[in-house]
């Protein structure tokens, strides 16, 4: 089967090729036990070409949306903490990301709950990779057409990260960011006056962490400081933790 790629950003034609972005994959949210099989899918989605974040219940899955962009939720029926109706329910008071209930058996109240709820497509399990993945090409279409990524906005007196228009506002300017920028702004801002290592960026926007790929995040830095920072050069909100990797400095609001 193909890699699929979702291409969301690209990177000057003018940088050495060592310092090019990679092409990000689409971002996907699994939520499933180990013991319905969350380990081999998540190797089989990932060896697909997405990137793949794994969670094993309710409280994880919402902890992961609020902290990372992801275009695509896929959650099993079976979660130890909650039914996956009310949690489809929860996530659609923040997102019209799309969501995607993965079953073994065929509960009709449950499936149809979750449908009202707020689920996009129920999938039968089990599935083949290449149909799994061509329902996720579909549903990627749909969410491009209505620009329906999960976010929140994140909202500081000094500064406001707009994740539905992908801008950022700093003070009374606005600056509009690329899918890329914007993941890494809220990764930062997640973890706000906290060092953020560049290999826990690798593994939070691109969905891996390969030490050689750290040129990646450097470049990227350099993009959003050229965006945001008054004097890149002496940047006051994007600044370097030597040994520990970036900071996104915001006073107490």
């Amino acid at each position: 089967m193909n890699t699929y790629r979702l291409p969301l950003d690209s990177s000057p034609s003018h940088l050495p090729a060592h310092l090019r972005l990679p092409t990000p994959c689409l971002s996907l949210l699994l939520t499933m036990t180990e013991k319905a099989g969350s380990t081999a899918l998540y190797k089989e989605l990932s060896q697909a070409g997405y990137s793949v974040h794994l969670a094993h219940n309710a409280h994880e899955t919402v902890t992961l949306l609020d902290r990372l962009a992801i275009d695509i939720v896929l959650l099993h029926t079976e979660l130890p903490d909650v039914r996956v109706s009310l949690l489809c329910q929860h996530i659609r008071r923040y997102s019209r990301v799309p969501l995607m209930v993965l079953t073994e058996q065929k509960n009709e109240v449950e499936l149809i709950e979750s449908l009202v709820m707020g689920a996009d497509v129920y999938v039968p399990l089990p599935v083949t990779v290449a149909e799994l993945n061509a329902r996720l090409h579909a549903m990627s279409r749909r969410a491009n057409q209505t620009n329906t990524v999960y976010h929140r906005d994140n909202t500081h007196p000094l500064l406001n990260l707009d994740g539905r228009n992908r801008k950022i506002y700093i003070g009374d300017r606005e600056i509009s960011l690329t899918q890329i920028e914007y993941r890494i702004l809220h990764v930062l801002f997640y973890n706000a006056n906290t060092p953020v290592t560049k290999e826990q960026l690798l593994a939070d926007v691109w969905g891996y962490c390969e030490a050689h790929e750290v040129n990646f995040i450097e470049v990227a830095i350099w993009r959003l400081r050229h965006k945001i920072e008054r004097n890149p050069a002496k940047p006051e909100y994007l600044t370097t933790v030597r040994g520990s990797g970036y900071q996104l400095n915001l006073a107490p609001g």
